[in-house]
């Protein structure tokens, strides 16, 4: 009887334990999902970020193109009226 008591004692723990283990899988995931989340937006704000440098830097070198062809064409450099 003792024994029997003992079993079903140790089949009840078996089961909280493994229910408890799926319950801290599951935590785990929705964790690695949220890390994984956050880890996208902040991706996404640098790509972004680079963007906006990468545009900054194309006006630029736009406007050093311009300057050159303005060199080239008047052999010197244009002066800026400056009001």
């Amino acid at each position: 009887m003792a024994l029997e008591k003992s079993l079903l004692e140790s089949q009840n723990e078996k089961i909280k334990l493994k229910a408890r283990v799926a319950k801290l899988e599951r935590l785990f995931h929705q964790y690695r999902n949220r890390n994984s989340t956050i880890e996208l937006k902040a991706s996404l704000n640098k790509i972004e970020e680079l963007e906006k440098k990468i545009e900054e830097l194309d006006l630029r070198y736009k406007i050093i193109i311009l300057w050159v062809k303005l060199w080239l064409k008047y052999e010197r450099w244009p002066i800026i009226y400056k009001p």
